[in-house]
C-alpha cells in the first residue's frame, strides 16, 4: 500500500525501484521482485516512464499472461503512456487484439490518464459505429460511453459533449450519459464557484 500511495505521489525514488524491478524481470524471467500486490505498480510504472521497449514487453505480457491479473495489470499499463504515438497504438490495439470483455479495462485506465482523455474521447467519436455495435448488446456499451466523458469539468466540454450526443439515438446508454453529464455540470459548477471565492478571498489580502 505505501509502495503504491508513492507511486502515485509520484515519487522519484519509488519510480525508480518499480522501473528496476520490472527491467529485471525482463532480462531474467525472474518474477520474485514483482510481487502480487506490487504488480500493477510496477508495470504502470514501466510503461509510463519508459518507451518503445517497454510498451512492446508489455503487449508481449498482454497476449501471453501468466494468470488472469496479470493480463489486467498489462492492460492498465498500455494505457498509461504519456507518449501520444504509443497510446495511439493502444487506440488500435483495442480495435485488432483486445477481447470484448477486456475493452472496459482499456476505457477506464485510459479515462484516468490525463494525456489519453482527449485522445479517448475521440477514438470514441471515430469508432462510434463500430463500437455500439459490437457492445450494444449489453451494459458495456454504457460504461464505455461514460469513461470517455466523465472526467470534464469545463462548461465548453460539457457543451460540446451534450452537442455530439444529441444526434445520437441514446436510448441503450441514457442513464450512464445522464450521470456523466450531471458529474460535469457539477464539476464546472464547484469550479466557477469556488473561483470566485478564491479570487474574492484574494483580494481581501
Amino acid at each position: 500500500m505505501q509502495f503504491g500511495q508513492a507511486f502515485a505521489a509520484e515519487d522519484q525514488r519509488v519510480i525508480q525501484e518499480l522501473r528496476r524491478r520490472f527491467k529485471e524481470y525482463q532480462e531474467t524471467g525472474d518474477s520474485s521482485k514483482v510481487p502480487a500486490d506490487l504488480q500493477r505498480a510496477i508495470y504502470t510504472a514501466a510503461v509510463k516512464y519508459g518507451g518503445r521497449d517497454e510498451y512492446e514487453a508489455m503487449k508481449k505480457i498482454h497476449d501471453k499472461p501468466k494468470t488472469p491479473s496479470e493480463k489486467i495489470s498489462a492492460i492498465r499499463a498500455l494505457s498509461a503512456s504519456q507518449d501520444e504515438a504509443l497510446l495511439k497504438e493502444t487506440f488500435e490495439f483495442i480495435g485488432t487484439n483486445a477481447r470484448d470483455q477486456d475493452v472496459i479495462y482499456f476505457f477506464s485506465s485510459l479515462g484516468i490518464n490525463h494525456k489519453a482523455r482527449r485522445l479517448l474521447t475521440k477514438y470514441l467519436q471515430d469508432e462510434y459505429d463500430t463500437l455500439y455495435k459490437r457492445f450494444e448488446g449489453n451494459f458495456t456499451l454504457g460504461s464505455l460511453i461514460a469513461y470517455t466523458v466523465n472526467f470534464y469539468s469545463s462548461q465548453k466540454d460539457l457543451e460540446a459533449v451534450e452537442r455530439y450526443f444529441k444526434e445520437k439515438d441514446t436510448s441503450k446508454y441514457n442513464q450512464p450519459l445522464a450521470q456523466a453529464l450531471d458529474s460535469i455540470r457539477a464539476r464546472a459548477a464547484y469550479i466557477q464557484r469556488s473561483t470566485e471565492d478564491l479570487k474574492e478571498w484574494l483580494s481581501r489580502k
